[in-house]
């Protein structure tokens, strides 16, 4: 498995170096009173979106199918001793590297049928866009790399403030599934020209946490 998941990581940065012609989205990320800029980096060729991002010297990778799924993810955090790669195989999502210093390798069960969506900033949309109402999804916890399941919900269109022109976009709201529904929840913005996300409010992590704000500040396309 581990030679399996070297050749992955190779072919992640493989796809990687060609990403100078992708299209370049720079967010302005506010949490709590800490602001960041963040660069999402997508490249869509041969049947898959790539990934890339970067974020306070922490950097992630991704390969998704056209429509979001999460194929595969890695993380690399070389302050925090992080360097973690994710894949989903069937109903199974395999973690593998190390977390903190301490290695891991953990495999979890996925319900049957439900995707696995990591970035849903950058991966809903092909949700937004579409005559569905809600969906459910899987999402690998950053901290502990379980699964849990949360669900999409559509709340209408709004007009808003995007590059300094009012923008019509589709307000998604993200919640858990479950009991825990009522305690956690967060907005995502999608602009309905491109499905691109332009905007996010939400905790930073469980309820009580800092709230985060992100806007969409620039963007560059590939011609």
């Amino acid at each position: 498995m581990m030679r399996k998941f070297v050749f992955v990581f190779i072919l992640i940065m493989i796809a990687v170096i060609s990403l100078p012609a992708a299209d370049e989205y720079l967010f302005d990320v506010t949490v709590g009173e800490k602001t960041s800029d963040s660069i999402w980096i997508i490249d869509k060729r041969g049947g898959y979106t790539y990934l890339y991002n970067n974020i306070d010297g922490v950097t992630t990778t991704a390969v998704n199918t056209p429509d979001g799924e999460t194929l595969r993810f890695t993380t690399d955090d070389d302050k925090n001793n992080i360097h973690m790669k994710t894949e989903r195989a069937g109903n199974d999502i395999f973690s593998l590297g190390v977390f903190k210093g301490n290695s891991i390798s953990k495999t979890v069960k996925s319900e049957e049928g439900k995707p696995l969506y990591q970035y849903v900033f950058v991966q809903g949309g092909g949700f937004a866009l579409s005559k569905e109402k809600s969906q459910e999804f899987a999402m690998v916890r950053p901290f502990d790399y379980e699964v849990f399941n949360m669900k999409l919900e559509k709340k209408g269109n709004e007009i808003i403030d995007v590059l300094g022109k009012p923008t019509e976009t589709v307000k998604v709201e993200m919640r858990m599934t479950g009991f825990l529904s009522a305690f956690w929840s967060a907005d995502f913005w999608f602009r309905i020209s491109d499905g691109a996300g332009v905007k996010y409010r939400g905790p930073q992590g469980p309820p009580g946490s800092p709230e985060v704000n992100i806007k969409l500040i620039k963007e560059t396309h590939k011609e």
